[in-house]
């Protein structure tokens, strides 16, 4: 049934369903606007609670119902509107915030790439994937590997110092790299995982925002260890929760049996 979301809804572990209102509505917006919709685009919305699903794996960040497909967009400062679709760009998503505005371009190909505008009033427009099915699926993994451990207690995080080659070495040596995507958070958004460990890193220029998480306390605890060494993340990791902190209590030195990152000049 899927061509290009299937990896999506077997990460979220649900039955995908086609809704036929919401197929009704995608052939009401074309002819609205003209022109047909990308394949994968199509794909997703013709699901139902399509953009439910949206709103639920995010940060309170606004999808765009099929009806408002198209229209004229108010920039970050309220300016405008602009017609972005002249401009060959759908958007679908608003930070919660309204600071940055999500679209996919409508380059004619079947699963298009997908921008993001980052409070630049839609003047300057950065590449975050290169299709609009990498786009949910990252955004799906953030959500279900990640971010909804923070609930549990067993989400650890750290704002620290810009990310360095040598950690990123150490972290694919380590790691299986996931999607990789760019633009918001921070210039980049890179993945990891091993097991049920996952690491989300928002790297920017002058910092990195590092978000570890795993099912367990037990290997939340090893990876920690595993990692604190790298960048210095060990002095900047904290966590919002009880269990958190008490996993945090415990890892005060690298186990003597597992490998730590070191910078090269102590190697």
């Amino acid at each position: 049934m899927l061509r290009y979301h299937s990896k999506t809804f077997q990460l979220l572990g649900i039955e995908p369903r086609r809704s036929p209102s919401a197929i009704d509505a995608l052939a009401r917006a074309e002819d609205r606007i003209g022109r047909a919709l990308p394949h994968s685009v199509r794909e997703w919305y013709e699901l139902e609670n399509a953009c439910s699903l949206l709103l639920e794996h995010s940060n309170a960040d606004r999808p765009l119902d099929i009806s408002e497909f198209g229209q004229p967009q108010r920039d970050t400062n309220g300016g405008g509107p602009y017609d972005l679709l002249a401009e060959d760009l759908l958007v679908f998503r608003w930070e919660n915030q309204g600071v940055c505005a999500w679209a996919t371009r409508l380059d004619d190909s079947d699963d298009p790439p997908v921008v993001v505008d980052v409070d630049t009033q839609f003047q300057s427009w950065i590449e975050t994937a290169g299709s609009f099915s990498q786009h949910l699926y990252a955004w799906m993994w953030d959500s279900v590997s990640v971010q909804r451990l923070r609930n549990d207690g067993l989400l650890i995080q750290a704002q620290n110092r810009a990310l360095s080659e040598e950690a990123l070495t150490f972290l694919t040596n380590q790691f299986h790299a996931e999607l990789t995507t760019h633009g918001w958070p921070g210039h980049t958004q890179y993945r990891f995982f091993k097991g049920d460990q996952r690491i989300l890193i928002w790297a920017d220029s002058d910092e990195a925002d590092w978000h570890l998480a795993a099912d367990g306390k037990e290997s939340l605890e090893r990876l920690i260890r595993s990692v604190s060494t790298v960048d210095g993340l060990g002095e900047a990791l904290w966590s919002s929760t009880a269990d958190g902190e008490a996993v945090l209590s415990r890892v005060q030195h690298p186990l003597p049996n597992e490998r730590t990152w070191k910078p090269s000049s102590e190697k």
